[in-house]
């Protein structure tokens, strides 16, 4: 209350001032944003807050947490349509975190095993923190508006399936053999069986007893192989009884990779022969076979076998 008082010192009436002070708002989502950013965009389904993975035994909830000059202010559960809010906000420059800690007790972001984040943006356009995705969203400026849509993606990571193959003999050479079919899974994604010519895989580390080929080229650590056909994908072994190793992963729609896993295929005995070239060609219905020997050991003829999926194999003919 306060009064004015002119030259006379007379005072006026009493008058009231009235300063209304407000509280802001500010919410967001946690996606399942199965593409991650190859759209652009931060979105997709949102979350189950209280588990977002139905699979694994045991809740795996998730918090969002508010904080600003690297104190934490508040912390919420997401909810199970994967929004989340903090209401009753001073105006401030704020952080939000996504992690699985109800109590504060961590203010670093983090997900469940095999969770990934892919991305974070204010807004439902195009767009990103320009960033790598980590699960932090910082300097939200709250001044005079609420914030809505401070939106957070995550995946899972898709999983690739170790191969231990059956034992090969060594041909011996520069001959190649298959490599086994490449498989996997992705829980937004369904099975990887390989055969679609649809999945996307990376070899990671190269055999260091052989050689990878891919459609009848070498193949280099970090090779990225889309549309991948299991028919193209083959391994020239060096000579001897040994074992081909080599690393690779499956890539999902968000562009996430899986962890790596290890595809293993022995050679045991070496076939009592050394061959130079190999060559098959088509003659209208029928496919001639010439190959050319260097040397021989006890060998009394060729059986010549034809396969329609490289496993299954029936005898043809006999060559002398």
């Amino acid at each position: 209350d306060y009064i004015e008082v002119d030259a006379a010192l007379v005072g006026s009436n009493i008058a009231h001032v009235t300063m209304p002070f407000t509280t802001l708002n500010l919410s967001g989502n946690v996606f399942n944003d199965a593409n991650g950013l190859a759209d652009g965009i931060v979105n997709g389904t949102g979350v189950k807050g209280s588990d977002i993975d139905a699979v694994v035994t045991g809740l795996q909830p998730l918090y969002a947490q508010l904080l600003t000059g690297g104190t934490l202010v508040a912390t919420v559960p997401v909810q199970e349509d994967g929004t989340y809010s903090f209401p009753g906000l001073d105006a401030g420059n704020y952080t939000v975190v996504i992690n699985q800690s109800s109590t504060g007790a961590s203010i670093a972001p983090s997900l469940p095993a095999n969770w990934v984040n892919t991305g974070e943006y204010v807004g439902t356009g195009v767009g990103n923190d320009g960033v790598p995705a980590n699960g932090t969203l910082s300097n939200i400026l709250l001044s005079v508006t609420d914030i809505a849509n401070v939106n957070f993606g995550i995946e899972q990571a898709p999983i690739a399936d170790p191969k231990n193959d059956t034992d090969h003999i060594n041909p011996g050479s520069v001959v190649q053999v298959i490599v086994p079919t490449l498989t996997g899974n992705d829980a937004e994604q369904g099975l990887y069986d390989g055969t679609t010519t649809l999945d996307t895989i990376v070899i990671r580390t190269l055999p260091t007893n052989g050689t990878l080929y891919y459609n009848s080229l070498p193949v280099v650590a970090g090779d990225t192989i889309k549309n991948y056909n299991p028919s193209l994908l083959s391994v020239d072994p060096n000579d001897g009884i040994l074992t081909v190793v080599f690393t690779y992963s499956e890539i999902d729609a968000a562009l996430v990779g899986s962890p790596a896993a290890t595809v293993s295929i022995p050679f045991t005995a070496i076939l009592p022969i050394t061959l130079s070239s190999f060559n098959a060609a088509v003659n209208k219905e029928n496919v001639s076979l010439n190959w050319i020997v260097s040397s021989e050991s006890n060998t009394r003829h060729y059986v010549i076998e034809r396969s329609i999926n490289n496993v299954d194999f029936i005898s043809l003919a006999n060559v002398n």
